[in-house]
């Protein structure tokens, strides 16, 4: 049993699941799981609107710089139940992101913000390394070679390393798993290289009219083609393929070179 299926959290914080020690008695698969709030209360969190009975899911980088502001003007707040304390304003500074045992409050509609699962993974990569990406001079055969090094271990062996430590997983790489539509399906999503025509097709929202060409855009471009080895894409595809087929992003995305037929059956097939 790996460590997603040990952490089917119930999302809803109340009175009665807290002991005396403030930790949160949740239900398992296997029994009960305790967690410390002090430590983890971060994780419950969730951006929501009681007026539009709406959860809005973000994963990392996938447009919450520039859409953050946007819900925040709606009136979504980053909270931990539906009547819970407003601990913040949803904005490009503070949103929730999605972990992978949320689970829509009763009654609540579910707006999911996606990208091509390459793309956004690379992006993360980028922010979170320590070296300067958009300089010149690093070239993308040096990048592809850095970011292929690290995540390599992380992912091998489908997720081995992170699905046997899940406290490091939802501290630290929580942004190389999938949302979960085994337990939600979106009613609504905003795709990050189309958001301002999602956005406009949400009907349940109000309309607001924000100059988006203010904000810093993020790279919608193509720039993640052949970074990514065929393993380490290979294994990415596996874990998100039902976000591939569910928004039409294309699994052979990860490169511009010409694969052969055996190369994509194995590709898709080879599990």
């Amino acid at each position: 049993m790996n460590y997603l299926q040990n952490l089917k959290l119930t999302f809803h914080v109340t009175k009665s699941k807290l002991n005396k020690q403030n930790y949160l008695k949740t239900p398992t698969f296997g029994g009960f799981l305790f967690i410390r709030l002090s430590n983890t209360l971060h994780l419950l969190l969730m951006n929501i609107s009681n007026l539009f009975n709406t959860v809005v899911l973000f994963q990392h980088n996938t447009g919450e710089r520039v859409l953050g502001d946007y819900f925040g003007v709606l009136g979504f707040k980053v909270r931990l139940s539906v009547d819970g304390e407003d601990l913040q304003d949803v904005s490009r500074y503070k949103v929730s992101y999605y972990k992978p045992y949320f689970r829509p409050p009763e009654g609540f509609k579910v707006i999911c913000v996606v990208d091509n699962p390459y793309r956004r993974i690379l992006s993360k990569y980028k922010e979170i390394s320590h070296v300067n990406w958009a300089l010149k001079k690093y070239s993308k055969d040096y990048l592809s070679e850095k970011f292929n090094n690290w995540i390599t271990p992380l992912i091998a062996n489908d997720f081995y390393f992170l699905e046997n430590d899940w406290k490091t997983t939802l501290n630290s790489y929580i942004y190389l798993y999938p949302y979960d539509f085994t337990q939600f399906t979106p009613d609504e999503s905003i795709r990050l290289d189309n958001y301002r025509e999602d956005l406009s097709k949400i009907d349940f929202l109000h309309k607001m009219n924000i100059n988006f060409d203010e904000y810093k855009q993020y790279d919608v471009s193509d720039s993640f083609k052949d970074v990514w080895s065929y393993e380490n894409a290979r294994i990415i595809y596996r874990k998100h393929r039902h976000i591939f087929d569910f928004y039409g992003y294309d699994p052979f995305s990860f490169t511009s070179k010409g694969l052969s037929e055996k190369e994509k059956v194995d590709f898709i097939h080879n599990m």
